[in-house]
């Protein structure tokens, strides 16, 4: 039986050795997209949270001032002034968790103008119950005053969630392909690694023992 060149063992060792080399490359590329993915979902989440969390804090600081209103009890308007205080700390985290997103980053100025809009009727009203007394309270709450406004917020904040809930969707199921890519790849690449690597092994003995082989008869020929 003839003997296997050394070049062609060195050959399937080079290619065990890239196909080890590119199944370990194409798993972390996939590893990273997924932790990008998974990055990138838990930063929709808080964004949601935080939208929420605005339109949150704007009712409980709308049933601060009613109360005042109807009280005139200046420890009502704590939870009223605390609630304002955290909803200028939810804007910054939103200006700053959609920096990259060119669509969410155009819809929170017009998202600040109408909190702005709202926070001013409130005021305006906590103002005139403590100026005007509990007639002028009673008369806007009567005419409901800021109504429309408080809709049209609650409807640009459900738009907003609506958009960032797509785009984490997006996100989750992409990271479930790059899963399925980086598991089936893994499969693959192991397989084929494995197959390799008993083909070298084979070709490994059978060269050492030609070689053996060879050298026995050399060794009778001298004899």
């Amino acid at each position: 039986m003839k003997q296997i060149p050394y070049q062609i063992l060195m050959a399937v060792l080079a290619s065990i050795v890239g196909l080890l080399v590119t199944n370990a490359w194409l798993g972390y590329e996939n590893i990273e997209q997924m932790r990008q993915g998974s990055l990138a979902a838990s930063r929709n989440r808080s964004i949601i949270v935080a939208l929420e969390n605005t339109i949150a804090l704007v009712t409980e600081a709308e049933s601060g001032q009613r109360g005042y209103l109807i009280t005139g009890e200046p420890e009502y308007l704590e939870p009223y002034r605390k609630a304002l205080a955290n909803i200028d700390g939810q804007i910054k985290f939103l200006e700053h968790a959609t920096a990259n997103n060119p669509v969410q980053r155009t819809r929170i100025p017009e998202l600040k103008r109408r909190l702005e809009t709202r926070i001013q009727q409130l005021q305006q009203r906590v103002e005139a119950r403590a100026s005007e007394g509990l007639d002028a309270a009673r008369q806007a709450i009567l005419l409901n005053r800021g109504k429309v406004e408080m809709d049209d917020l609650r409807q640009h904040v459900a738009e907003m969630v609506r958009i960032e809930s797509e785009i984490r969707d997006a996100s989750v199921q992409r990271s479930a392909r790059n899963y399925n890519v980086a598991l089936s790849s893994s499969l693959i690449g192991d397989a084929v690694a494995m197959l390799m690597v008993a083909a070298f092994i084979y070709l490994l003995g059978r060269h050492l023992r030609e070689r053996k082989r060879a050298e026995a008869v050399i060794h009778e020929q001298r004899e």
